[in-house]
């Protein structure tokens, strides 16, 4: 066990918060904070929600799937689901860090509200990459790849950035 936690350079028993309200717009940063921890709270709920009424067969029930497609509906909302899970597990952590380092920012609740759709979004093309065959994919794995992707799909949308301005980019003439 480690013999001290992480410090934001804060002495001991110096537990008093240092955001304080906006004189000019009445904004209380930690109203803010507290509702975007519960908003973070709620997508994680969701998500694990999902992953749960998929093993039960909720959605197979609820799309009324049959035959040899209840395989690759359960590995595709597996997958999506831990995708969502990890972006907002990277979101929660980026939230707190920010909150106790002092460089919570306002301006990146938008940031921080799309993320984890970001990083659903972000699981799907991935997984498309990754997984040859979903349905003959082994569950695990498919429920890892949307973890990593969505936790990642920061550094993925960087890639695929790089990836599409050297595809799609003009050639430049000398």
């Amino acid at each position: 066990m480690p013999k001290s936690l992480p410090s934001d350079g804060r002495n001991k028993y110096e537990w008093q918060t240092r955001y304080t309200v906006d004189e000019k717009t009445a904004m209380d940063p930690l109203k803010v904070m507290r509702w975007e921890a519960i908003y973070l709270v709620v997508i994680m709920v969701v998500a694990v929600c999902s992953i749960i009424a998929n093993y039960k067969g909720f959605f197979v029930w609820a799309l009324n799937i049959q035959g040899t497609d209840v395989n690759m509906v359960t590995r595709i909302v597996y997958c999506l689901s831990a995708g969502l899970l990890g972006g907002v597990t990277f979101s929660i952590k980026i939230f707190y860090r920010a909150v106790a380092r002092g460089q919570w920012n306002y301006d990146r609740r938008y940031w921080r509200w799309f993320q984890p759709f970001i990083s659903l979004s972000v699981t799907s093309v991935v997984a498309a990459f990754m997984i040859d065959d979903i349905v003959g994919s082994h569950v695990y794995w498919t429920y890892s790849i949307g973890y990593f992707a969505g936790y990642f799909s920061e550094n993925a949308v960087g890639k695929m950035y790089d990836i599409a301005v050297i595809l799609f980019s003009s050639p430049v003439k000398s």
